[in-house]
Formats: C-alpha cells, structure tokens, sequence
C-alpha cells in the first residue's frame, strides 16, 4: 500500500461503496494540473481509498 499527497479536483461526487466481504470504500479520480502556462496538462490519479477511517463514517466521503 502507498501513501501520496496530490493537491487537485475530484471529478465526480464521491460514493461510499461496501465490498462484497462487507469492508467500505471509495473508488474515484483526481485531476491535477501540472507544467507552466506554455506547457499547461492534466493527469488523472484513480484512487482507491479503504479501511478503518471509512468505517462508520456519516458524513459525506
């Protein structure tokens, strides 16, 4: 398991979601821009997120 830190937008709402062994999780997509104004791009990290802080969590994801 890996640990980043990207400052971008995700591009959807997000949806708690519940597996089939019954452990919650997110699944969605960030944009992040990147390059100088010439050079201007988006990538796009797909993100996974599982596990304990999901875990009886009522407010929203």
């Amino acid at each position: 398991m890996a640990q980043t830190y990207v400052i971008g937008l995700a591009t959807a709402d997000l949806e708690l979601k519940t597996s089939i062994n019954k452990h919650p999780y997110v699944r969605f997509d960030i944009a992040e821009n990147i390059g100088s104004k010439e050079h201007r791009r988006t990538q796009y990290f797909q993100i996974c997120a599982m596990g304990t802080m999901l875990k009886g969590s009522s407010a929203p994801v």
